[in-house]
């Protein structure tokens, strides 16, 4: 997995630069390309390892409660495809080493890139551009926000998705509503304060839009 990342992070560095500097035209292969990368940027933190333990066990607890007595398989459907898993597997996994509890982290990258990648696709793009250099970024660059709901799951409705693709330049991924598939440029006001979490925060700034 360390070495697809390194290869995703190699070929994103050859359109980065045009990308963050607005050189270029966001063409679908490059909107995906970049949703991509933002995907692996939110899944491949080690603080989603707690998040991913948290979530395998409540599912293991959930099917060995309801499972029926006797019962040694149980089959579930996700997208249409249907899968089968014996009982001993949810069993096994409840009891995981902090080996298994890795492996189980890693996996889900790659597993769980390719629906964030949708997700993101979907979203309104935009970047705040600024004379000043004020945004800054930090091992956890991505910042997911929702001021509507609260809910943080990247389809969510509401949910805010900022990047600080520069100093001076913030992409934000956003609901929608018009369908609108340009990259959008808005300038901030020469002045205005404009930060960006380090841990999580809501970005805020104040725009001409």
């Amino acid at each position: 997995m360390e070495d697809k990342l390194a290869g995703l992070e190699n070929t994103i560095s050859k359109i980065w630069r045009e990308f963050v500097n607005n050189q270029v035209g966001l063409s679908p292969s490059m909107k995906k390309g970049v949703a991509l990368f933002i995907s692996t940027l939110i899944l491949r933190h080690p603080d989603k390892l707690a998040e991913y333990k948290e979530f395998k066990n409540f599912f293991c607890k959930e099917i060995m409660e309801n499972i029926p007595e006797g019962d040694t398989k149980f089959t579930f459907v996700v997208k249409g495809q249907e899968s089968v898993i014996d009982i001993k597997e949810v069993e096994d996994s409840i009891n995981a080493s902090s080996f298994h509890e890795s492996m189980f982290f890693i996996e889900n990258i790659e597993y769980l890139a390719t629906t964030i990648i949708e997700q993101l696709i979907k979203k309104k793009w935009s970047i705040i551009a600024s004379e000043e250099k004020v945004f800054i970024t930090s091992d956890r660059p991505v910042i997911i926000s929702n001021a509507k709901t609260g809910l943080l799951g990247v389809g969510s409705n509401g949910v805010v998705i900022s990047l600080p693709l520069s100093p001076t330049r913030l992409l934000i991924l956003e609901d929608n509503i018009n369908n609108e598939e340009n990259l959008t440029e808005y300038p901030l006001n020469k002045g205005h304060a404009a930060y960006n979490g380090l841990s999580g925060h809501l970005c805020r700034f104040h725009s001409d839009s």
